[in-house]
């Protein structure tokens, strides 16, 4: 039986919190070690499942939780992993996949002593000083980030200073670094061939911002897919624009301001996607109809528009667990060689959804940090 809490003790508001039950007492109360208590609670694989769900509904009873500013002064860690989040001009809309990546990360992490917490970088903001911050302050053992570049000066900063983290995307980088990436090469190249199969020659590419890492693979493997089509490359049939739905509606008003009219498309993200089909409508085109279209996307978002729109994606919610688990082991002192996945993409169409519990990501073996396309 859990020890009576007397009224003082501080079960009525306003008088206080009461007294935290500790490994101490869930040992006494059970009649077992503190040792075997505390491998309990963590599910060791030397102790019996009996004795595991025995601590466990007494460590209910006692409201008991881990004393985490105890175990960071002895581990000498902050017992935080953050996540540096760009946050998209006001006004815009983009990354809707970004609360997914969040429970995937925070899926991975309830199962250990570390906690989420989410580094906003405003718009225009340089990271760097962010970084250094949160290094300086000891604000977390670790951090993810994305929207990464050739040559990209966080990845610099943090591997010259020995700070773990994850990248959501890859560079070219000398030193290997740890990374969760998603094939974009291949993504471009299947939609070519795809349009082609539709009969549609005149294929155009929205791209997010070329400084971006996988902006060059979208290019690259979009250049690729219309070489294996026999189809002559026109940068007139390329734009690179912000993700974003009003970005999306400026890009294909330029595209159709050129020389000639596309008459396929694949856009950079889901959003971008809204403001290409907003944009076409507003020119008198049909989407799908007159203008096919395909969405690189974060969410089964694409296929509910009107006009639905295939969309190539992978789970954010896989994305977030497989970063959640690199960055745990990075910060454990993992070679970064061996942190490193390039996932595949999935088709999703609006007769054939996509289903991310039931179609995980298969990893990609990859050496190193360099794009290598």
């Amino acid at each position: 039986m859990p020890p009576r809490r007397d009224r003082g003790d501080g079960d009525q508001p306003g008088l206080g919190a009461r007294p935290r039950a500790n490994l101490k007492v869930l040992a006494r109360h059970l009649g077992l070690s503190v040792t075997t208590v505390s491998r309990a609670l963590k599910n060791a694989p030397e102790v019996s499942r009996a004795t595991i769900e025995r601590v466990k509904r007494a460590a209910s009873a006692f409201d008991y939780a881990p004393d985490r500013g105890g175990l960071a002064l002895r581990t000498g860690r902050s017992l935080r992993l953050a996540v540096l989040q760009a946050l998209p001009p006001e006004g815009e809309i983009s990354n809707i996949g970004f609360l997914s990546l969040l429970e995937g990360i925070s899926e991975v992490l309830a199962g250990t002593p570390y906690r989420l917490s989410v580094l906003p970088q405003r718009p225009g903001e340089d990271p760097i000083p962010l970084l250094r911050t949160l290094i300086a302050q000891r604000e977390a053992d670790g951090v993810i980030i994305s929207m990464t570049q050739p040559q990209d000066s966080r990845i610099r900063f943090l591997l010259e200073r020995r700070f773990p983290f994850v990248a959501f995307g890859r560079a070219e980088m000398f030193s290997p670094f740890p990374f969760v990436d998603i094939d974009h090469v291949d993504i471009a190249m299947r939609a070519v061939a795809r349009f082609v199969r539709e009969g549609r020659r005149r294929i155009a590419l929205v791209a997010p911002p070329a400084a971006a890492t996988y902006s060059l693979h979208l290019a690259a493997g979009y250049r690729h897919g219309l070489e294996r089509a026999g189809l002559a490359y026109d940068p007139a049939f390329v734009t690179f624009v912000e993700n974003g739905a009003m970005s999306g509606r400026r890009a294909i008003a330029a595209l159709l301001a050129g020389p000639g009219c596309p008459d396929a498309v694949l856009c950079c993200n889901d959003m971008t996607t809204l403001g290409v089909i907003d944009g076409l409508l507003h020119a008198g085109i049909v989407p799908a109809r007159d203008v096919a279209l395909i969405a690189n996307g974060g969410t089964l978002l694409p296929t509910l528009f009107n006009p639905p729109v295939p969309c190539f994606m992978v789970s954010h919610t896989e994305i977030g667990r497989q970063l959640a688990a690199l960055l745990v082991r990075a910060v454990e002192g993992e070679d970064p060689a061996n942190l490193q996945a390039v996932l595949k993409a999935a088709l999703a169409t609006p007769e054939r959804r996509f289903d991310p519990a039931h179609a995980a990501s298969r990893p990609m073996p990859a050496a190193t940090g360099r794009m290598g396309e």
